[in-house]
């Protein structure tokens, strides 16, 4: 649903799915050995230019969230940044994610357009998987549109099931967080 005033968007309904993995029954394979993972900083950034969103509040987020909130690049051996995702951890207060009952929440999750299909990002998840594990997080959720098939696929793969529906709320250019993470 959509409701426009003036030619504006000013309120948005998206249907996601949730979804949860188990970390401890993720496998993580080396079936990419030219490929690594790159924790994202202020100084990295820049890499993932050219990605489906704006940079500046992704390195707001790194400046102020006091580290309740991570991104990682998966990378190939020239650098070049073919996939990534950011974390939430429990207690992050942003504008766009309140996580509180839950963990962990991952979310702009992507593949750059020229490697989709490649079996990148479910690569990328499991590898996130290991250093969620080394911090002591067992369990992480991330939303999808019910409607991205490809993404669903990708995330099955990754170890990830379906554990309910939501109905995301924007209001004109601010997210409304789900109720219950």
């Amino acid at each position: 649903m959509e409701i426009t005033i003036g030619g504006r968007n000013v309120l948005t309904t998206y249907h996601h799915l949730i979804m949860k993995a188990d970390l401890n029954k993720i496998k993580a394979g080396n079936e990419y050995p030219y490929l690594h993972i790159e924790r994202v900083t202020e100084e990295n950034l820049f890499k993932l230019e050219g990605a489906y969103f704006s940079t500046n509040p992704m390195k707001r987020m790194l400046l102020d969230s006091k580290s309740l909130f991570e991104g990682y690049a998966l990378c190939n051996s020239f650098g070049k940044c073919l996939s990534y995702v950011w974390i939430a951890y429990k207690g992050a207060d942003q504008r766009h994610y309140r996580i509180r009952n839950i963990n962990c929440f991952l979310f702009k999750i992507s593949t750059m357009p020229e490697y989709r299909g490649k079996g990148y990002c479910p690569f990328l998840l499991q590898q996130i998987a290991l250093v969620l594990k080394e911090k002591g997080i067992h369990n992480v959720y991330l939303a999808v549109m019910k409607n991205n098939k490809s993404a669903i696929r990708a995330y099955e793969k990754s170890g990830f099931y379906s554990v309910g529906r939501r109905i995301f709320v924007r209001f004109l250019r601010y997210n409304i967080p789900y109720h219950r993470l």
